[in-house]
């Protein structure tokens, strides 16, 4: 499941607990890709978290239920992406 947010959020590398380099990757044309980013490698403080505690409380998610990532777009829109758990 993906839940897009068409509103500006500000990011910065500050938000994130892991290196800058492991957030983009570059395209042989020299373009930025930013790569998907577990919840878990971003800062509980921030405004991303923030704004993901509001899509499962308005969506009434079950956050223990999903693996979720944040993936920023080229424009300013961004989306989580939930991935269900496997049951081990």
């Amino acid at each position: 499941m993906e839940i897009e947010i068409c509103k500006y959020i500000p990011i910065s590398p500050a938000d994130f607990k892991i290196d800058h380099y492991k957030i983009y990757d570059v395209n042989y044309s020299g373009s930025l890709i930013f790569n998907d980013i577990s919840i878990n490698d971003i800062y509980s403080n921030s405004n991303i978290i923030r704004e993901l505690n509001n899509i499962i409380i308005n969506n009434n998610i079950d956050k223990s239920k999903y693996d979720i990532y944040f993936k920023r777009n080229k424009e300013w829109y961004n989306k989580f992406i939930f991935y269900k758990k496997k049951n081990i």
